[in-house]
């Protein structure tokens, strides 16, 4: 009779140390998905064009970036 709930009690053991390895296998993958979520966002955010001033490397003169060609000299960006 002992020697049955020995048994049930390592069982129980091991079911609860497998279900808690789980839960923790499955938070550790949705933060790691979460943190390649926010390193894709911050790459698209670099990768996308900024308004602002840009200088032209053929004459030096400044304009908008939103232009392909300086306006003062037509040197392609």
């Amino acid at each position: 009779m002992h020697h049955e709930t020995l048994i049930i009690v390592l069982v129980s053991t091991c079911l609860l140390v497998n279900l808690i390895t789980l839960a923790v296998v499955i938070l550790s993958h949705n933060r790691r998905r979460g943190d390649e979520q926010d390193a894709k966002l911050q790459v698209a955010a670099a990768l996308s064009p900024v308004q602002g001033i840009v200088f032209c490397r053929n004459c030096g003169n400044q304009f908008d970036s939103t232009l392909d060609v300086c306006p003062h000299c037509k040197t392609t960006r």
